[in-house]
């Protein structure tokens, strides 16, 4: 216990792996999870080693200087992939791989089925930043559900592929955030609140999307533009007939003559 606060304090590098055989779990535990103890191929080659026992390499899961690469993903698999999705859904998201990430979770997966059967998933907001592109794919193939906690975040990195999805590529099955962020209340729709959104802060995004859009598309988004009451990037009416004028003028004169758009 000396040596390792000695070698926390003083950050020497590369220590922890002389106590990764040490008899006592609380230090070994300790040398795994202090930042800058162990090298990324000290972590890596200690749990690869098929003499470090089971304990010792579910440290080193969490480990935070461990490369999650294929080698690693592919160890940890073996070892409890088939009995501890969550486990190893928790080593999976911390990759910094896009393409290993897209492979272990692509349609048809193991993952894949393991991720449709969950109603919450722990890390998709630091993924939707992370690999916003493959999060979407994942929601385009029918792997993942939107959900508001985490899609928010892709809103605000990319909302045009976003919007896309939604509107245009009809990949809108999940839900919106709680009515008014209470938890005891249901989930408001969600194309209607990623409208919504849509207008009241990418209204240029919007438009083109309605250029693009079914008649009886543009219909719903007109009308959920005009139902905005949020306060936060409001809406004022002026702006809502401006942007619902310029609506009416992008629409082709076949369906401007229709009675009941």
């Amino acid at each position: 216990q000396a040596r390792l606060i000695v070698a926390k304090a003083a950050g020497c590098v590369g220590y922890g792996r002389k106590l990764l055989d040490h008899p006592s779990q609380c230090v070994r535990f300790a040398a795994v999870r202090s930042k800058n103890l162990l090298r990324p191929e000290d972590a890596k080659a200690a749990f690869l080693d098929g003499a470090s026992s089971k304990k010792l390499k579910k440290f080193l899961l969490k480990c935070p200087t461990m490369p999650v690469d294929a080698e690693v993903l592919d160890h940890a698999w073996q070892l409890f992939g088939e009995k501890d999705r969550e486990r190893f859904w928790e080593l999976l998201a911390v990759t910094k791989d896009e393409e290993l990430f897209e492979r272990w979770c692509a349609k048809g997966s193991e993952m894949s089925r393991w991720l449709d059967d969950q109603s919450r998933v722990s890390f998709l907001p630091q993924l939707a930043q992370r690999f916003p592109k493959s999060i979407v794919g994942l929601v385009k193939e029918g792997v993942l559900k939107w959900r508001w906690y985490w899609m928010k975040d892709l809103l605000n990195i990319d909302p045009t592929m976003v919007l896309e999805a939604v509107h245009l590529l009809h990949c809108d099955e999940g839900s919106g955030p709680r009515k008014g962020y209470d938890p005891m209340e249901k989930n408001q729709p969600l194309v209607s609140t990623v409208s919504m959104w849509g207008w009241r802060f990418q209204p240029e995004k919007m438009l083109a999307i309605c250029k693009e859009a079914t008649k009886d598309l543009v219909k719903k988004l007109a009308s959920y533009l005009m139902e905005i009451t949020s306060t936060r990037a409001a809406l004022t009416q002026n702006k809502k007939l401006d942007l619902l004028m310029r609506i009416w003028k992008q629409l082709p004169d076949t369906d401007k003559e229709d009675r009941n758009l």
